[in-house]
């Protein structure tokens, strides 16, 4: 297992400082590493200098990307690239897209998952697409986000709607939404159900911290599993992940993750699903941790 990291803004050669920390513990667990430039590869659009300091391999070496998300584009450019010099990554460009937009993977998760709605951005807003949306939750309330992510810290500047009838302080609330987003806005805008969560103190002032985990999978086998917000966090026994039992084997995706939440009745609901290349590790999963997991799933 090789993995690919993107580069330091002010020094090419190195790990983005934001992952040196990763970068260390994946030659620590005796991984192989690369180092690509992000500059080439997002800015100068140019994915073949991106992998310029990449050794072409004898024969293909497995290996995943770790890094800040991607496009589409973007990734599928980087994936070629790679594949290029016989360095393929785990997921190809539509199994990357499969798990990191909600409309390409919601009809998987549909029944253990809250309700939820979408279109397209393209240019301005349009609010006739906006208004049919709401109206399929009728006055109940929602929460709004781009294909991949919402800005719960402006919760109820650009995140919840207490109304989903209320057009027009709903419109005010995706107009603020897609102005914090700006061109890293992910292809249009989800209305969701929103679900009361319960909740573990608070993430900060005013924002009260859902009891969430988080699942990494390994070619469809669970690798690690940990509370989202806090080592000390609840997460689900596994009777409570039967849940997944029927999803899980339909997620055409080798490395993925799935975010689960409980409820205030106790139950347990599935949030998103994630590529597992571009997820965050949570506070109980550090990085010789998920490394070695990593290494020893590979040789399994």
């Amino acid at each position: 297992m090789d993995v690919v990291f993107g580069s330091h803004p002010l020094e090419p050669r190195q790990p983005d400082p934001a992952y040196a920390d990763e970068f260390r513990a994946a030659v620590g667990a005796g991984l192989n590493v690369h180092v690509f430039s992000a500059e080439s590869l997002f800015e100068e659009d140019s994915p073949v200098r991106a992998t310029r300091w990449i050794e072409p391999q004898p024969t293909p070496r497995p290996a995943i990307y770790r890094g800040f998300m991607l496009t589409e584009d973007q990734y599928t450019r980087l994936y070629e690239s790679l594949l290029a010099r016989n360095v393929q990554l785990i997921n190809n460009a539509d199994q990357y897209a499969l798990c990191h937009y909600l409309p390409n993977y919601f009809e998987l998760i549909r029944l253990i998952s809250p309700e939820s709605v979408w279109f397209e951005l393209s240019g301005e807003l349009n609010v006739h697409n906006l208004r049919a949306a709401l109206t399929t939750f009728g006055d109940d309330p929602v929460i709004v986000k781009d294909y991949v992510k919402s800005e719960k810290h402006y919760w109820r500047e650009a995140c919840y709607i207490p109304c989903a009838l209320d057009f027009e302080a709903a419109e005010k609330v995706v107009r603020r939404l897609i102005e914090l987003r700006g061109p890293a806005l992910n292809k249009g805008i989800v209305v969701r159900r929103f679900v009361t969560l319960a909740t573990r103190g608070a993430t900060e002032p005013g924002l009260p911290r859902p009891v969430e985990a988080r699942l990494f999978y390994y070619r469809g086998k669970r690798l690690f599993l940990n509370a989202y917000w806090d080592q000390a966090g609840e997460i689900p026994a596994d009777e409570e992940l039967a849940i997944l039992k029927d999803t899980v084997p339909r997620i055409d995706s080798n490395f993925f993750t799935v975010d689960v939440a409980k409820t205030v009745d106790g139950a347990w609901i599935v949030m998103e699903l994630g590529d597992g290349q571009v997820a965050g590790l949570p506070p109980g999963l550090d990085a010789p941790t998920f490394y070695k997991g990593l290494r020893n799933a590979a040789k399994a």
